[in-house]
Order: C-alpha cells, then structure tokens, then sequence
C-alpha cells in the first residue's frame, strides 16, 4: 500500500486561556459565535483521524488545562494505539491532574518556557510565580512512570543572542526531559511583525543546538537543519473543526 495518508493532527481543545502572551498564535483564531465540537463529533474525528493513519495527535489550545472534560477527550483519540502530545502553560497542573492525564493516555507534557530567567517567563506570560511552579512540576512529572516531561519554547532572536535557548534546554536534560525549539513567525499576536522573523546567523545557532538528540527543531527530531512539518500529512484542526496546513497557515481546507 501507499503508507498512512496523515502522519500526525494537531487539535486545539479550546482558544480560552488565562495567560497573556504577546505572541500568541491563537490570538486572532476564538470565534465566540460558532459553537465547539460536541462528543459525538469528537468521537467521529478521533476515529476518522485514526482510520487515516495518525499515530500522533498533540492536543494545544488556548489553554486546554481549563477543560474538566480534557481527559474524556483524550479517549476519542484512540490513545492506546496512538501517541498523545499535550500542550500547556503549567499553571493548572498539579500531581493528581498529571497522574489523571497519564491514566487516560497521555503521553508527551508538553510546558512553555520562554525563558530561563523565572522573572522574565512570568512577565511573557502574565502569570506570577509560573515559572518556579513549572520547575516544580518538571520534577513531578519525572518521579510518574508513564508519562515524559517536554519544554516548548519559541526561540527569538533575543534569546538565541543571550545563549538562552541553550539554557533551556540544559534545563530540560537535567530534568530527563525533551526540549522543543519553534521558530517565530509573523501570525497571531505577532501578526505582521516580520521583525521577529530570524536571520540566516540565528538559524545556524539553532542547527547546532538541533543537533542534539533531546532537541525537537519545529517538530523534527534529530535533524540539524529546519523542516517545516505541515504539509500533506500533518494537518491542524481548529476548535470549530476547521481543517489548516498550521497554527502558523490560518488558512482553512475548503
């Protein structure tokens, strides 16, 4: 046969948040006016996903932490034959929601960290005391078999030139966890800010760092060089059902 026809989804569970990032991708996307999956449709496009071949679906928001439902909803996704990414700020969590989110088939806790300076991710976030509580949460995380920790970060140009996505990712190793480097991009809270957008020079520090095995580059592993991973096979679906390249293509699939 001719493989798996998609890869891996990414499906935003809501666009709520208690956060205030700048950057936001999702800044634009929340639309109060059409209404959110119901469970019979999120049964559907969990199965629907899976028939097509998806061995990996990465549950983003907004903030999907602020959904009681959120491990129900990991069900739909067939989580024993598929592996199953959450995205989060950290705030919401704490052991017994870690040990919860594992039962019910989560694989990957994935936390941003914009900084390695407790000061500043808080103020990038707009939440006090975040930080510590996502150091905290790191070491839980490790103590919990079955469950990986994983750091995300946007990698400026700023924090490229102050060695600080090398910090972060020391970081992570010491926490026996992973680190995933995203690119900025002009979309979102940053919609047309192409100032952010990084040189030639920074996407070479960043090739250095992707050269480690516990480095994640825009979503591709152990490669020095950037690949971007929307295409064909990996697709992002809105919390309306809205079928994208990516968070950073809002363009819709007619």
């Amino acid at each position: 046969g001719e493989g798996p026809l998609i890869r891996a989804i990414e499906y935003a569970v809501t666009y709520d948040c208690q956060a205030s990032c700048a950057k936001c991708s999702a800044a634009h996307m929340r639309d109060r006016s059409r209404p959110l999956l119901n469970n019979q449709q999120l049964r559907q496009l969990g199965d629907d996903c899976h028939r097509l071949g998806a061995y990996e679906v990465n549950l983003t928001g907004g903030e999907p932490l602020m959904r009681d439902d959120l491990e129900e909803m990991v069900d739909y996704f067939n989580p024993r034959s598929t592996f199953i990414g959450l995205n989060a700020d950290g705030k919401l969590l704490a052991r017994r929601r870690i040990i919860s989110l594992r039962d019910a088939g989560v694989d990957l806790l994935k936390l941003s960290l914009d900084s390695p300076v407790a000061e500043e991710h808080d103020e990038s976030r707009g939440l006090k005391g975040l930080y510590d509580h996502i150091m905290d949460m790191l070491r839980v995380i490790r103590e919990i078999r079955g469950v990986r920790g994983h750091l995300c970060m946007v990698a400026t140009r700023e924090a490229i030139e102050a060695g600080q996505v090398q910090q972060v990712l020391d970081i992570a190793k010491a926490n026996n966890a992973t680190l995933g480097i995203v690119l900025p991009a002009a979309i979102g809270g940053w919609d047309k800010k192409h100032e952010v957008l990084l040189e030639p020079h920074h996407r070479k520090e960043l090739e250095k760092i992707g050269k480690d095995p516990a480095v994640f580059l825009q979503g591709n592993v152990g490669k020095s060089v950037f690949v971007c991973p929307c295409g064909p096979s990996d697709i992002y679906i809105t919390t309306y059902g809205d079928i994208i390249p990516s968070p950073f293509i809002q363009l819709a699939f007619a």
